[in-house]
């Protein structure tokens, strides 16, 4: 009998662990089930490199009924520059989340942000919390033609070649890439050259980039460190230099005038000098002959009376034409002297005193 009665009680202490360890389960079950979001890392680097830009992108699941709202905290970041400062998660065709969040690398000791994804809708509020990561930065490997740029890809779009003077062209590349430093693109070795306009989007930035080349020289080739491959690519670009339009009169015309104002002083003094030398024949008095060596003599000296002096401002654009989508050749980094020569549709042509000749606006003109 007592056997009997200590086989039930083992029976019974067995089945409600059995039953209690059922609740708890079912308890588990339903608290994932009821969870509101999840949020997990859909793109974050392997490696990194300097001045790399890249991308950390995080998809959020979950059912997310009308009026609720997403957000995101990102905290302890170390070593990188966010760039694009207003983002906010996206909708995707399945349904779920996704926020990209794009860096570049500013630092030698780089820690990707924690980032807190946070829901919120009427009484419900849910968050989840995914940690950062700490990477070693790798160095590019050096080379004379790199330009500085690290890219998944990149591309050149259109290209201008134009007589910059007797031994010299200018050429304006139109050069995008994707996730790139595209900011720091230079060539070694040009002592000339610059970045004229900087589009940036979301994952793809683009520059106009000018540089003077000798007027020989028919290949530029330049090398960017392509982050996909992790290797340096060669990007070439071949130039037609039977197809170059000659801008040197925009830029080497003047010695010490400009030939068209100097043709302008010889046509008038030809004029005037021809009536007097008429109405001397006709009547043989000395003052015309007096008069006609006076204007000879003042047109000769005006051609030598300097231009107004004048100064461009910090930050002026000079263009072979005055144009807005004529090609740029100089930037002045200070307020700078130059010499006015004269006025077209809200543009000047000024000497600079290197003896180069362009266009600038005409508010970047102000009095020497």
């Amino acid at each position: 009998m007592f056997k009997k009665i200590f086989i039930l009680v083992i029976l019974s202490i067995l089945t409600s662990s059995i039953f209690a360890a059922t609740e708890d389960n079912n308890t588990s079950v339903a608290a994932i089930s009821e969870q509101t979001i999840v949020a997990s890392y859909d793109e974050l680097p392997i490696k990194l490199h300097k001045d790399q830009v890249f991308a950390v992108k995080i998809k959020v699941l979950g059912k997310l009924k009308s009026g609720v709202v997403l957000t995101y905290v990102c905290t302890n970041d170390i070593g990188i520059k966010q760039l694009n400062q207003n983002t906010s998660f996206n909708i995707q065709d399945d349904g779920s989340f996704i926020l990209t969040l794009l860096y570049k690398v500013v630092a030698q000791k780089v820690r990707t942000p924690d980032i807190m994804v946070n829901f919120t809708g009427g009484n419900e509020k849910d968050a989840n919390i995914l940690e950062g990561r700490t990477y070693d930065i790798e160095e590019v490997p050096e080379s004379p033609f790199s330009t500085g740029v690290l890219a998944q890809s990149m591309k050149i779009n259109n290209k201008k070649i134009d007589k910059y003077d007797s031994s010299n062209n200018i050429i304006v590349l139109d050069i995008s890439a994707k996730l790139a430093n595209i900011e720091d693109f230079k060539i070694k070795n040009v002592a000339q050259q610059g970045i004229n306009n900087i589009k940036q989007g979301r994952y793809e930035s683009s520059i106009l980039y000018y540089l003077v080349i000798p007027a020989t020289q028919d290949t530029i080739e330049f090398q960017y460190f392509n982050t996909s491959t992790d290797q340096l690519e060669t990007v070439a670009v071949k130039l037609d230099l039977s197809n170059i339009e000659d801008k040197v009169s925009t830029q080497t015309d003047l010695s010490p005038k400009s030939p068209d104002k100097a043709l302008y002083v010889f046509i008038v003094v030809t004029l005037i000098a021809t009536t007097l030398y008429a109405i001397y024949y006709f009547k043989r008095e000395r003052i015309f002959l007096i008069l006609i060596i006076v204007v000879i003599g003042a047109g000769f000296l005006f051609l030598f009376v300097p231009n107004e002096q004048a100064k461009i401002k910090k930050d002026c654009v000079v263009y072979l034409l005055p144009t807005e989508s004529s090609t740029p050749f100089f930037k002045a980094d200070i307020d700078t002297p130059v010499e006015k020569i004269k006025e077209a549709d809200g543009y000047i042509k000024i000497k600079l005193k290197n003896g180069k000749i362009g266009w600038v606006r005409a508010e970047c003109v102000s009095k020497n």
